[in-house]
């Protein structure tokens, strides 16, 4: 991703010289630098040709030519025209000599389709990048490009944004009448890496419940010559940021409709080899619902593990009749987050994953 920056006159300049700035869009940037951590972003992405939903972290200095910074920059870049993959790059050098390491991972839902959850783990050791809780790509320390000990050290900003851009060959050809676009994102999390024990741990959430100006700045930069970021297309309505690209006019900016965010996805990952349908779940409430096949007495006991493998809950229950039993989310439960059930009974061990989303 190529940054454009200069002085508030210059942008003014390129904004109206440039007769290639087709779109107003969006950029949503952190005031601080931080040194590593994982940042996990709840968004639904647009889909469109030329168009791109964006999460990454960037060395804010790293654009000024010849001045010897080191541009460092972790992307996740969800394509419109793509609705299998997205793409993610490492990004390390200077402005006149940048090293990249695109890779596209291959994912089984349509970003645009709905919310997902999106994640970098960025530690001196290695780079990985998640969808979903499931981890599409991991840079290590031995990469050949070096690019992992190259940002080591140096701290970087995070930010969102939504633009278009004329490289038909990557991004496909825009057009103008998919306007207006929208890219929501419900929340966004910072955890702290220790360099020591090698873990990670929440510092901060961002609900997006309204505009946090100590946080966040709103860019109005251009990029590469083609969109206009603008401060007005940024929107916080129903407890989520709306990044919006719209014509040069603004058209699109009022009566957006927010898609809600789905109270829960269960997405089954592994099962063994006779259980195709004897077990399911699903949330309602506090609860979730579990049934097995064929219906009998039976003795089940479960564990409930986060992506990291922490039990938050495990027990033993006595099933009879319809062989349904409910578990309590429980205080040390937390109400938004990905979560493995895993059930064991006197037929297999049955595993499902879940996510459970708490709206505001």
């Amino acid at each position: 991703m190529v940054l454009k920056r200069g002085t508030l006159f210059l942008l003014f300049l390129l904004s109206v010289s440039f007769a290639e700035i087709k779109v107003r869009g969006a950029e949503l940037a952190s005031k601080d630098q931080l040194l590593y951590g994982r940042f996990e972003v709840r968004m639904q992405t647009a889909e469109g040709k030329g168009i791109l939903s964006t999460f990454f972290t960037y060395e804010s200095d790293g654009w000024m030519p010849n001045s010897g910074n080191p541009w460092r920059e972790l992307d996740i870049e969800v394509l419109g025209r793509y609705t299998d993959q997205f793409q993610t790059n490492i990004i390390t050098g200077t402005a006149e000599k940048r090293i990249t390491s695109e890779f596209f991972p291959k994912v089984i839902s349509n970003p645009a389709s709905g919310y997902h959850t999106y994640a970098i783990e960025w530690t001196p050791d290695y780079v990985a990048f998640l969808f979903d809780g499931e981890v599409m790509r991991k840079t290590e320390a031995n990469d050949a490009k070096k690019q992992i000990t190259d940002c080591r050290d140096i701290p970087q900003s995070y930010r969102f944004n939504f633009w278009a851009n004329a490289i038909s060959s990557w991004v496909g050809a825009f057009d103008a009448s998919i306007l207006p676009r929208y890219q929501f994102v419900n929340w966004i999390k910072y955890y702290k890496y220790s360099t020591s024990n090698k873990s990670f741990t929440l510092d901060w959430t961002d609900n997006f419940d309204s505009f946090n100006s100590s946080r966040w700045s709103k860019s109005t930069h251009t990029i590469e010559d083609f969109t206009q970021f603008s401060a007005a297309n940024i929107i916080f309505k129903d407890g989520t940021l709306i990044l919006a690209m719209t014509d040069l006019s603004g058209n699109g900016l009022s009566n957006i409709t927010v898609p809600p965010d789905v109270q829960t996805e269960i997405t089954e990952k592994r099962l063994s080899r006779k259980s195709k349908k004897k077990f399911s779940i699903k949330m309602s409430g506090k609860w979730i619902l579990c049934s097995l096949e064929p219906s009998m007495n039976r003795t089940v006991s479960y564990v409930i593990t986060d992506m990291y493998g922490r039990t938050v809950s495990e027990s033993t229950v006595f099933t009879s009749g319809n062989s349904s039993f409910s578990i309590p989310l429980g205080s040390t439960y937390r109400p938004d987050g990905m979560y493995i059930i895993r059930v064991k009974t006197d037929t297999g061990i049955y595993s499902h994953v879940f996510t459970s989303i708490k709206r505001q």
